[in-house]
Order: structure tokens, then C-alpha cells, then sequence
């Protein structure tokens, strides 16, 4: 596509830009602009930390993915059963958060105790404690 050479830049009553140039009147949209340096993603799997910690009723759990990939956030019992799992799916490289309202996988609230969240993309897995307090 040729580079066109602007002749004008005009602003209507409107607040809208437009711009004439040899080629014809073009719109002139503004927006954000986001420039990926490579250095604004994190550079380790793991999770960051729930806040608050101990909870009740729902904390928010922080985590950290270098890459996209196909995601798992399940929370445990310390002694291994499942109680509700937060995500699952693909998620892109970043930072992430997902707040655990305190209940299983049925809606009901959980006892006190530890917790465990278990987070898993690809061959990767961390796990942080977590507290209930009632």
C-alpha cells in the first residue's frame, strides 16, 4: 500500500481529526498505543500470593505466566481433595489474578483450615497455602 502525503490536518466542530492527503480525506482515529518492549512480561511461572491471607470470606490470588499456554488453578484440602477448580483454559503470558469466594465446587462455604492453590500450564506446576479463618 503507497505512503500518502498529507496535505492537511483538520479538526471539525465535532472534535473529530481528519486528514486530506493526495490520496483522499482520511479519519483520523486516536487511541492508546501499547509498545511491547519485552521486557514488561514476567519472566517465571509461579504464584505471586493471595491477599488477604488468612481470609473470610474470598481472597484474590496473583499469578504469573512467561507464556501462553492452556491454564489451571485448582484448589485443594491439604490432604489432596479437590474443592473447586478457578480456571482452566488458555491464558496469554502475563500477570493474573482470580478471586476465590470461599466455596467448593457446589456453592457451599468451606470449613477453616489450609488451603492449597495448585497452578499447572504445561508441564509446570507451583502451589501456594492458603488460610481460612472463621
Amino acid at each position: 500500500m503507497p505512503v500518502a502525503d498529507v496535505i492537511s490536518l483538520t479538526i471539525d466542530s465535532n472534535g473529530d481529526w481528519w486528514c486530506v492527503t493526495d490520496k483522499g480525506i482520511l479519519s483520523v482515529v486516536w487511541g492508546p498505543a501499547f509498545v511491547n518492549q519485552g521486557n514488561d512480561l514476567p519472566r517465571k511461572f509461579s504464584i505471586l500470593g493471595n491477599y488477604p491471607n488468612p481470609f473470610n470470606p474470598s481472597t484474590t490470588i496473583e499469578y504469573s505466566l512467561p507464556e501462553t499456554g492452556r491454564v489451571s488453578l485448582v484448589i485443594y484440602t491439604v490432604s489432596g481433595q479437590k474443592v473447586c477448580e478457578l480456571v482452566s483454559g488458555i491464558l496469554s503470558a502475563g500477570k493474573h489474578s482470580v478471586v476465590w469466594d470461599g466455596r467448593d465446587q457446589t456453592g457451599n462455604a468451606v470449613s477453616s483450615g489450609v488451603y492449597i492453590s495448585r497452578l499447572a500450564i504445561k508441564d509446570k506446576v507451583t502451589a501456594n497455602r492458603m488460610l481460612v479463618v472463621k
